[in-house]
């Protein structure tokens, strides 16, 4: 993401620069009584287990410190991560510059809920919907809106596969990376 990672939602961070952001979603019921495993201090994701806990999972005792751009907890909201995450790549985007906003992780990690969140909730709309209301909003207020081509893309890799989740048709699975002297690096469909 565009931004100099200070997350302040004005786009004012130097172009180019990506951002890493970790989001923890809230235990699984059957893991709820391991809640303390996981903690955000600043900036840093703790995991930290005790003896209890690494029998339970086959693993030693043991703390991991990892440091991102920022973090958000169990607690953070949908209009909380967009704000501090994809707004600022969405306001470099009106300027002009190209931006991208990557979900990546494991099954069942989160991914789908903070992109798209939850259809028919307002407060729970993810980053996709709070960013198309920003652009078109944006080009209501332009004084000459006829003049403004927008080019968006929704790409999801599964298992090596690329599917466009904007394209309600079968053939939106499978599609291939081309690169060509015209258009570059483009994915095919």
């Amino acid at each position: 993401m565009g931004g100099n990672g200070d997350g302040d939602g004005d786009g004012d961070g130097e172009s180019g620069a990506v951002t890493v952001i970790v989001r923890v979603r809230p235990l699984h019921l059957t893991n709820q009584a391991h809640d303390d495993v996981c903690r955000i201090s600043d900036n840093a994701l703790v995991l930290a287990w005790t003896h209890d806990i690494a029998n339970y999972a086959y693993l030693p005792p043991a703390s991991y410190t990892f440091q991102f751009d920022r973090c958000f907890g169990t607690d953070s909201s949908q209009a909380e991560v967009y704000k501090r995450t994809a707004q600022p790549a969405v306001n470099a985007m009106l300027e002009g510059f190209n931006a991208t906003v990557i979900a990546y992780g494991q099954t069942g990690a989160g991914k789908t809920f903070t992109m798209e969140g939850i259809p028919g909730d307002r407060e729970q709309r993810g980053i996709t919907p709070r960013a198309f209301e920003g652009i078109f909003e944006h080009i209501r207020t332009c004084a000459d809106p006829s003049k403004i081509v927008v080019r968006a893309s929704y790409l999801q890799i599964y298992n090596e596969s690329i599917s466009d989740l904007l394209c309600p048709t079968p053939e939106r699975i499978g599609l291939a990376v081309r690169e060509d002297r015209l258009r570059g690096l483009h994915v095919e469909g």
